[in-house]
């Protein structure tokens, strides 16, 4: 069967929010009859960032009239070291081996070429969206607690400290919690005295729970488009986001931007008393949109304008090159 062949690791035994998306977007083409067999039936590979590049190499070699579009994170140097290794290698992947550049966010395209990245004429820009069978707004509004208190909750995957752990620490320290209950879902290398902890739940568990909160709080920096703060908006929680990357572009009118923690009560303070107002402006689109963009683009658009054209040669000349500057850039990550 022709179709789409993903070029990544096993996305079930792969952590993070990007790994999710990939997981759902997978099952939706499997579903819709979207996905080739085997890669020798692909009418264009999709491959992802830093992942799989031994087998994405193999089978452009193998497979040199099948175009190759490539789904870019970050700049992934934005939010970790330097030289960090994954971000030279995913951008050596979009030069030597794509025909065409998928990016998640505005942010996203104008950070990556802003730190190097240069593409192709064949570009696109498509938002993540999670499994609509667990992350959905719960029917009503959630009604307040017993106790009068809003209930405002956060997650987080990792504990990279530009996931804003800051801002979570000044809450637990400053906040009124006879007005707010806070809840933290996952890791954090910090004892909270007032923010209660849950560690990392399923997705369905994940669903279950964020649908019992208000608002959902989002302190992380820099973020190429973040699936947390999607599972949140699709649970249809108002959002109190850091100003900062993508996340004013996910958010929209949906919620409320901070570039200050001290700046955090007052703005909970309006979402409580607007907080219908504020769920009806949440705008996201659902995974079904996302897989139509994507469908779109890779089985369309990139077959369309390859056709007749040579795409990027992956001959022993472009392995070499490829191969040895992923190997400097691991090596200079390890002396750095």
């Amino acid at each position: 069967m022709s179709g789409i062949y993903f070029i990544v690791p096993d996305l079930r035994a792969t952590g993070g929010g990007g790994a999710k998306f990939l997981q759902v977007l997978h099952d939706e083409f499997a579903r819709r009859g979207l996905l080739a067999s085997e890669p020798g039936a692909a009418d264009v590979f999709l491959c992802n960032s830093h992942h799989a590049v031994a087998e994405l190499a193999r089978l452009r070699r193998e497979f040199p009239r099948t175009p190759c579009a490539h789904r870019i994170d970050g700049p992934i140097r934005a939010y970790n070291v330097r030289h960090d290794p994954r971000h030279t290698i995913a951008n050596l992947v979009n030069k030597y081996y794509a025909d065409a550049t998928i990016f998640q966010s505005l942010w996203s395209r104008a950070s990556n070429a802003r730190h190097g990245l240069r593409t192709g004429p064949l570009t696109a820009v498509i938002h993540n969206a999670p499994d609509p069978a667990l992350f959905h707004p719960a029917r009503g509004l959630i009604p307040a607690a017993e106790d009068g208190k809003m209930r405002i909750v956060s997650t987080a995957w990792s504990v990279n400290p530009q996931k804003g752990l800051s801002s979570l620490v000044w809450m637990d320290e400053h906040l009124d919690f006879a007005r707010y209950e806070v809840t933290l879902i996952g890791n954090a290398r910090h004892e909270f005295r007032n923010i209660r902890r849950l560690p990392l739940l399923g997705h369905s568990e994940l669903g279950e729970e964020l649908r019992r909160h208000h608002v959902f709080f989002f302190p992380s920096r820099v973020e190429c488009c973040s699936n947390a703060l999607l599972e949140g908006l699709h649970s249809g929680l108002p959002v109190l986001a850091f100003a900062g990357s993508s996340n004013p572009e996910l958010v929209g009118e949906g919620g409320r931007m901070f570039t200050r923690d001290e700046e955090i009560p007052e703005l909970l303070g309006d979402l409580a008393a607007r907080l219908a107002e504020y769920r009806a402006r949440i705008a996201v689109a659902p995974l079904a949109e996302i897989a139509d963009a994507y469908a779109r683009f890779l089985l369309e658009t990139v077959p369309e304008a390859v056709r007749g054209q040579r795409l990027k040669r992956v001959g022993r000349t472009t392995r070499a090159l490829f191969a040895s500057r992923v190997f400097l850039a691991r090596a200079r990550a390890k002396l750095s």
